[in-house]
C-alpha cells in the first residue's frame, strides 16, 4: 500500500511514503516466513520473521531480498520499470528469460506486454513471445489482453502473424478469443488467416458477432469467400 521505490534490483526499497506498507506471508507447510515494510523517520525499517522468530535484517539481508523480489515478479509489481531495467542491462532475452522464471500467468502476462511495448523486437523475438503467451500465461483473461495489447507488432509479417493467430486460436473462453480475433482485425492482421480460425470459437453468438463484425471492415472478394466458408462453422440455426 502507499507509493514505495524498490532497489534497482527490487530486492530492497529505497524509499516510501510515512503511510505507505509492505507485508507479505509465505506459508510452506509448517514453516512460515513473514515480512512488514515501513519507514522509520528518514529510514525503513525491515520486520523479518521466520516461524515466529524474528530475525535482524543483517542477518537475514539475502533472505529478505529473495522473498521481495519473489513477489515483485510473481505479482507483476512496477513491471514498467523493471522490464526497462532489465532491456538496460540484457536487451530482451533477459526480459525473455525472467518471464520463463514467473509462475504466476498475470505477472507474466505483465513482463511481456511490457516488452513488447518498450523494444523494436525481431522476428524471433516476437515469435518467442507468441510461444510464451501460450506456455507461461494460462488465464484466458491474461493471455487475451496480452494479445490485443501487443497485436500492433505483430502485423506486417507472415511469420509473425501466424504466431500471433496460433496464440489467438488457443485463447480458452470463447468471448475472449472472438475479441482477440476482432482487435487483430482491427489492428491489420490477414483477414483470411483470422477467418481460417474462426471456427475454432466454440460459441455460434461469438463466432457469427465476430463474422458480422469482419464483413463491416469491406473485406476483399478472396477475404469474404473465407468469410462466409467459417460461417458454414456455426451449429446455431438462428445464429447462421
Amino acid at each position: 500500500n502507499g507509493t514505495i521505490e524498490f532497489a534497482r534490483d527490487y530486492r530492497s526499497v529505497t524509499s516510501m511514503d510515512r503511510d505507505a506498507r509492505i507485508k507479505i506471508t509465505r506459508e510452506e507447510g509448517r514453516r512460515d516466513w513473514r515480512l512488514y515494510i515501513r519507514r522509520d523517520g528518514q529510514g525503513i525499517e525491515y520486520d523479518y520473521r521466520r516461524n515466529g522468530d524474528r530475525v535482524p535484517f543483517a542477518s537475514a539481508r539475502d533472505e529478505i531480498g529473495d522473498l521481495l523480489l519473489s513477489v515483485v515478479r510473481e505479482g507483476g509489481i512496477d513491471a514498467k520499470r523493471r522490464v526497462g531495467i532489465l532491456l538496460a542491462d540484457g536487451g530482451p532475452e533477459r526480459v525473455l528469460a525472467e518471464v520463463r522464471l514467473i509462475e504466476r500467468s498475470s505477472g507474466s502476462a505483465r513482463y511481456l506486454t511490457q516488452l513488447v511495448e518498450q523494444a523494436d523486437l525481431n522476428r524471433n523475438e516476437l515469435l518467442e513471445v507468441a510461444k510464451l503467451s501460450v506456455e507461461e500465461v494460462a488465464s484466458s483473461g491474461d493471455r487475451s489482453r496480452l494479445l490485443m495489447a501487443s497485436a500492433p507488432a505483430f502485423e506486417g509479417n507472415a511469420d509473425t502473424e501466424a504466431a500471433w493467430l496460433k496464440a489467438a486460436a488457443s485463447v480458452p473462453s470463447s468471448g475472449d478469443r472472438s475479441r482477440v480475433l476482432m482487435r487483430g482485425m482491427d489492428e491489420g492482421i490477414a483477414m483470411e488467416g483470422i477467418a481460417g480460425i474462426v471456427a475454432s470459437i466454440p460459441s455460434s453468438g461469438d463466432k457469427a458477432r465476430m463474422l458480422l463484425r469482419a464483413l463491416e471492415t469491406n473485406p476483399s472478394d478472396e477475404d469474404l469467400v473465407s468469410l462466409l466458408g467459417a460461417a458454414g462453422s456455426i451449429s446455431s440455426s438462428g445464429d447462421r
